[in-house]
């Protein structure tokens, strides 16, 4: 996709070896990009994303198989976002998982033997819940978390609105 796309239904691309993305990506429902449709690492099965790019699903939720953004990039999506695969950023990378007016079902979500790096970049993330089954990596750099209705967060055995659990804590370097 060599410029902006923007389109007001499901936008589900598949491919089997890899998925460019250049410009701004913006869908009216949810968005599913799998640059490795076989399953099979046999090429270049990644999704890239040009520096300063913006990914959307402004009424539902977003899927990403493994991928790499050039520089910073942003992930939008009312209902969630997933991180099937490894995702890797070279600038700031800034996460909403939760846009919608009335906050609720937005949870950011990185699939078991999952990463994202940032590669010392800022990692910020604004979700109403966090499962995190894989694993951050910021490096040197920080790792923001708050939560998209101002609620509390809860750290270990703590109860609160976004909780992380202590095995998902201690999946986060920074």
């Amino acid at each position: 996709v060599n410029d902006d796309f923007n389109a007001a239904i499901d936008a589900t691309l598949t491919a089997d070896n890899g998925i460019n993305i250049s410009g701004d990506f913006t869908a009216g429902k949810i968005i599913s990009l799998n640059g490795d449709a076989n399953g099979l690492i046999d090429g270049s099965d990644i999704i890239t994303f040009a520096d300063g790019v913006t990914i959307e699903a402004t009424s539902a939720d977003m899927t990403l198989s493994r991928a790499v953004a050039f520089g910073a990039i942003t992930l939008l999506a009312r209902d969630g976002v997933t991180l099937d695969g490894d995702f890797t950023s070279n600038g700031l990378t800034t996460i909403n998982a939760d846009t919608g007016v009335a906050f609720g079902t937005g949870t950011f979500k990185i699939s078991s033997g999952a990463t994202l790096n940032t590669n010392n970049n800022l990692l910020s993330i604004n979700a109403l819940d966090i499962d995190l089954q894989g694993s951050i990596n910021a490096g040197s750099s920080d790792v923001s978390i708050t939560v998209s209705n101002n609620g509390t967060i809860g750290l270990g055995n703590a109860t609160g609105g976004l909780t992380l659990s202590g095995s998902e804590i201690q999946n986060i370097s920074a």
